[in-house]
């Protein structure tokens, strides 16, 4: 079993800790001198996991078996006791499945809880076979897959969902048939052992939508693309990512968020259309796109088998280009609209008078100027939001300020608060008032998160009227004085900040022009019923992604309907960074 910070050494030390603990109690401190657990008798140790040790022992017939023991330390923490439980209690109800690994007995013994299950003398994990061979033939990843995916398809079907399929979590057994194991992060439906803020399973093996600190979501089509994962790895011999385990948490969510597969021919790995297709539609970034049951993809690798049809194909050109414009489509657009408008302008000075040209040439500088215009103010609301990607100086008050939104993006106000105090009083102290203003705006976040919407109200207005009229900041902060007065029932008032938005503006010159309309004002002009959803959705894919949460946030106060409204709110939430103000529910 894994978990998103195994390459933390202080993590690793101090599970190293917990296990020798576990050892010394079980086996009496010697390596010959083994003790009893319940009704086994512990011959050697064959693995250790997180928080339990796997043992080679013997029952009272004298058969061997796997013994998996888990036992209460005050090191240990009681939600690592419940997924054991819950562990137990999903390879009980899934032992009958012939590819997944068969469990004979559970049962706890003082504060020793165990699961007894099928020792394989002669099996190996799919990671050491893969380790050997450095990849399999497609005729064999097709039948390894059918038989885990029929082995998921069971476990989904029952209710359970993996969340940590990787080779190494793959037993091949004497008869060369893959048992799927270690349920140790398995999660059911009524279980509510993943809190806000975190991430459980391996980060390289997990899908896009787990690797979100605020809201990490987990379904079936999670396991379905980590699955996906591991045909490619069984395929190719490595991730279709440049990504591994050693990297910085950080760095493999932006490759896995960012980053498109790798395709088999660009690494010369020859494999029929037919899977490669299967293969891509398993690694959809968007969990809508991919296949929505593991049936449904043992019936597509059962095509693949028998070289029949298969319903999903590889992405051609336009198709492509489709996703990538839809992905970019504020930018796209601004950029299609100023091409096309050039060539225009260029045909109109080839056919008309000198007078004209004058006219056409001022028309084409200003398309120019819109798209510069879109493309910097993207880099100064990611500056906003996300000044550390720009701030150089390491300073006592900015790593304060840094560890207090790390905090925050995590959901820890009570300790973000404590950071961003301290930051505050430095920068005052020495005359920082840039990161005075970002101190006092996070403060004014948590403040509203934790219903204090009047007082945080009053200081995003302080903040906002320190600034110039027709900076983004002001903006940004009369758009949150708007929320807080919202979200506290006055409509009126929350009006009356977002109609403020405009000030020392031409306000009809910046609504007629998309080009050079900013985002906060467009999120304004939303709220007050000026702009449609669709140009709100447009100017969304143009900014940065906790930005997005803001439009995603106000689509939500707009939508009518309840269903809508949810998935909206869940958009944002799970997008929010420092806006901590948004929930999933209201």
């Amino acid at each position: 079993m894994s978990d998103a910070w195994e390459n933390d050494p202080e993590l690793q030390s101090t599970r190293k800790v917990e296990r020798r603990e576990l050892e010394r109690m079980l086996v009496g401190g010697s390596d010959h001198s083994f003790g009893d657990v319940g009704p086994y008798k512990l011959k050697g140790v064959l693995g250790r996991g997180g928080s339990a040790i796997v043992y080679r022992a013997e029952d009272r017939q004298g058969g061997e078996v796997a013994l998996k023991v888990f036992t209460e330390t005050p090191a240990l923490k009681a939600a690592d006791l419940q997924r054991f439980l819950l562990e137990a209690a999903a390879v009980s109800k899934l032992r009958s499945h012939p590819n997944i690994i068969t469990v004979h007995d559970t049962g706890s013994e003082g504060k020793n809880h165990y699961i007894a299950m099928e020792l394989v003398p002669e099996g190996r994990t799919l990671k050491q076979l893969l380790a050997e061979r450095s990849r399999l033939p497609q005729e064999k990843v097709v039948e390894y897959g059918l038989a885990i995916g029929k082995a998921l398809a069971y476990a989904h079907r029952e209710g359970f969902i993996h969340r940590d399929i990787k080779p190494g979590n793959i037993l091949i057994n004497s008869f060369n048939q893959p048992l799927l194991t270690d349920f140790g992060l398995v999660h059911a439906p009524d279980s509510h052992l993943t809190m806000a803020g975190e991430i459980v399973g391996t980060p390289i093996y997990m899908a896009p939508e787990q690797l979100v600190y605020t809201n990490p979501q987990t379904s079936v089509r999670s396991d379905i693309y980590s699955f996906g994962l591991l045909l490619y790895f069984m395929l190719t011999g490595s991730l279709p990512y440049e990504a591994d385990q050693k990297m910085p948490l950080a760095q493999i969510i932006e490759v896995l968020r960012d980053c498109e597969p790798t395709r088999l021919s660009a690494l010369g790995i020859q494999a029929s259309p037919q899977l490669e297709a299967v293969l891509l539609k398993l690694l959809e970034k968007d969990p809508d796109d991919r296949y929505q049951t593991m049936d449904a993809v043992v019936t597509e690798l059962e095509a693949c088998q028998t070289g029949t049809r298969v319903k999903a194909h590889i992405p051609t050109r336009a198709e492509r280009l489709e996703k990538w414009l839809k992905k970019h489509r504020a930018v796209t657009l601004t950029a299609m609209s100023a091409t096309v408008l050039l060539l225009s302008v260029c045909w109109y000075l080839l056919h008309r008078s000198e007078e004209r040209q004058s006219e056409g040439l001022a028309l084409a500088i200003e398309t120019v100027r819109s798209v510069e215009y879109a493309l910097a103010e993207k880099r100064r609301l990611e500056a906003i939001v996300n000044p550390e990607s720009s701030e150089k100086d390491e300073s006592k008050g900015e790593k304060h300020w840094g560890k207090a939104r790390k905090l925050l993006s995590g959901g820890n106000l009570a300790e973000a608060g404590k950071e961003f105090g301290m930051a505050l009083a430095w920068g005052r102290k020495n005359g920082r008032r840039h990161l005075v203003q970002l101190c006092r705006a996070d403060l004014a976040r948590i403040s509203l998160a934790q219903g204090r919407r009047e007082t945080a109200r009053g200081e995003f207005l302080a903040l906002a009227k320190s600034q110039g009229p027709k900076t983004l900041k002001r903006q940004l902060w009369l758009f949150e004085a708007g929320v807080a007065a919202w979200l506290a029932g006055d409509r009126q008032t929350a009006r009356g900040h977002w109609g403020r938005l405009t000030f020392g503006t031409n306000s009809t010159t910046t609504l007629a022009n998309p080009q050079r309309r900013s985002y906060i004002i467009v999120l304004g002009s939303f709220m007050l019923g000026q702009l449609e959803a669709g140009e709100l959705r447009d100017a969304m894919a143009a900014v940065p992604m906790s930005l997005r949460a803001l439009g995603f946030w106000a689509l939500a106060q707009k939508s009518s309907d309840p269903p809508d409204r949810r998935e909206l709110l869940r958009k944002a939430a799970s997008r929010r960074k420092c806006f901590v103000w948004i929930t999933q529910e209201e």
